[in-house]
């Protein structure tokens, strides 16, 4: 019987959107910090790197910025580089199955700039 790993996380997109090629595909890669409290009343943040492909990929690019507050479901898998000081580092990465926009941010950006002018 096959497995895999899915994930569900709520969570703010970091940067601002870009819609990038791979190959034939859009992609749009970002990363959506998750903060759990710990038994000691304390916090930890882990970043998940997502990515969402083709016309989600558009969607995402169109309707959200930085700070936009998703709802993904995806696959779940990790990632190992090295960082700059040199040390192997792994990260977290989902790639998105699913997704909802709770609140675009792209919105009342271009809505706070108009009332400028």
């Amino acid at each position: 019987m096959p497995s895999s790993a899915r994930i569900t996380l709520l969570g703010h997109l970091a940067r601002d959107v870009e819609l990038r090629k791979a190959g034939e595909y859009n992609i749009v890669g970002n990363a959506i910090p998750v903060t759990d409290k710990t038994k000691g009343g304390g916090e930890t943040t882990t970043w998940y790197d997502v990515s969402f492909w083709g016309r989600d990929a558009e969607a995402v690019a169109n309707f959200c910025a930085k700070g936009a507050l998703l709802l993904v479901e995806g696959s779940l898998s990790t990632r190992s580089y090295k960082a700059k000081d040199g040390t192997d580092k792994v990260t977290p990465t989902v790639r998105v199955s699913s997704f909802k926009i709770i609140d675009g941010k792209k919105d009342r950006a271009e809505e706070n700039l108009a009332d400028r002018f």
